[in-house]
């Protein structure tokens, strides 16, 4: 964070600023990737709370717990958001010139960690959805009648 002693200003280098630019983003986005995970926090109590009530004899048991998958959602998209920020971060680095290639190696491995993890970040959200959707597709089809016709 950003000390009240330490101000940019003109008198700095650009490159220095630009760096610090650099710096308040990345902030932003670990500030967002913590709300993210306080979001994924709430969806695993409520669906805690769903896999308790569903324990319950009564019919309408889990009626009064709210359905995870909006706060889910939006959790994965701010994740998302994020390490497309990182991952943009980490192909930028790629392009900056480096003294040894030990530098260069290790941009490259930051890169394609990114990548990877940019790429889980997706699956896990299409796994998400189609999960959501094949379970509200059986909850809407009509149960089939279980009997052999006669």
């Amino acid at each position: 964070m950003q000390t009240d002693n330490v101000r940019p200003d003109d008198s700095l280098p650009s490159e220095l600023l630009k760096q610090l630019g650099i710096i308040d983003q990345s902030q932003w986005y670990i500030l967002i990737l913590a709300a993210a995970t306080l979001l994924s926090y709430c969806t695993t109590d409520m669906q805690k709370q769903l896999l308790l009530c569903s324990a319950q004899p009564e019919e309408n048991a889990c009626d009064c717990v709210a359905d995870p998958y909006p706060i889910q959602l939006t959790s994965s998209a701010m994740i998302i958001g994020a390490l497309i920020y990182f991952y943009q971060l980490a192909a930028d680095a790629l392009y900056t010139p480096k003294e040894t290639p030990l530098q260069c190696a290790s941009s490259l491995r930051g890169y394609l960690a990114n990548g990877l993890v940019l790429a889980a970040a997706i699956i896990r959200l299409y796994d998400l959805k189609e999960n959501h959707d094949a379970a509200m597709f059986a909850q809407s089809a009509p149960i089939p009648d279980l009997e052999p016709p006669l």
